[in-house]
Parts: structure tokens; C-alpha cells; sequence
């Protein structure tokens, strides 16, 4: 199958290595000269796929006004809403419930882990020297039912 992959990012390069992998014909497309020049760019060479926390969580509630006052950089507000933004801000709130939050942190937990063995993957089938070590992240917590929460999400089994 002929496949065309639009951004030559990260994620876009990813894609385009594991689709020709499987056998897939594909083209790569970006605006810029060379790959990673926007998103990907500068990211102070960091790796992340082994920390995930969801956006939607019950902390979020109260973040609310200054989302909307528009003083929290990584919210936007669209100028206009529109029927299609609401039920996706409703659907969106809904998982801030702390079950739901929950539930949500699990699951990127294990993509995160499906993400870091891909990696690995790929690191031993391409000969591509980048400088990568394998370090460790520190986590701070202020709470005791913060840290309790994040060890649970560690603790619990993930499903394939």
C-alpha cells in the first residue's frame, strides 16, 4: 500500500520507519527542509515515553477560570465555540472524575511501556548514533494522595 505521511517529526519519521517496516510504500511530507524542525525541535532531548500523566484530572476543575480567562498557556480556547467544541469540552471534562482519571493514567501507563519497547526496538534494528542514554526521571509530589495515586498506577496490572 502506498502510504503518505504529512510532518516529518518525530512522530511523523516513527511512523513512516514502522509502516515500511510492515511492507507499506511511504513518502514523507513536511514544509521544512529537514525533519524535526518544528514540534520536535529542541525538546531539550528528552524521551518522555516512560512518564505519562493524563491532562483530564480531578486538579484540572479548578483550573478552570484561568483556562478560560486564557492565563494557562497550554489550554486555547476557540474565539468562537461551536456546538462540535462544547460536546468535546463535556466529554473532556467528564474525564476529570477521579475513576475516570484513573483509569485514563493506566492506560497511557501502558502505552507508554508498549512506546519505550518500540524504541528499544528500533534502536537495535538501525545503526543511528543520537547520543541517547538511558537515564532516570525524578518525580516531586506534595502530597501523600499524590504520591499513593502515582505508585498505584505503577502498581496496577496492565492489560494488553
Amino acid at each position: 500500500m502506498k502510504i503518505a505521511i504529512i510532518g516529518a517529526g518525530v512522530v511523523g519519521v516513527t511512523t513512516a520507519y514502522m509502516l515500511a517496516k510492515s511492507g507499506h510504500e511511504v513518502s514523507v511530507f513536511d514544509r521544512e527542509p529537514r525533519a524535526a524542525m518544528e514540534s520536535s525541535f529542541a525538546n531539550g532531548g528528552q524521551l518522555s515515553y516512560g512518564f505519562a500523566s493524563p491532562m483530564g484530572t480531578p486538579a484540572l476543575l479548578g483550573k478552570i477560570p484561568g483556562i478560560l480567562l486564557g492565563s494557562d498557556p497550554a489550554f486555547r480556547i476557540p474565539a468562537t465555540l461551536s456546538l462540535d467544541f462544547l460536546r468535546w469540552s463535556t466529554r473532556f471534562l467528564s474525564h476529570c472524575r477521579a475513576k475516570q482519571s484513573q483509569q485514563d493514567a493506566t492506560a497511557l501507563a501502558s502505552l507508554a511501556r508498549r512506546s519505550g519497547d518500540v524504541f528499544e526496538q528500533i534502536l537495535s534494528d538501525v545503526s543511528f548514533d543520537f547520543g541517547h542514554r538511558k537515564t532516570h526521571k525524578l518525580v516531586l509530589l506534595k502530597r501523600d494522595k499524590d504520591f499513593l495515586a502515582a505508585q498505584s498506577s505503577i502498581d496496577t496490572p496492565h492489560r494488553e
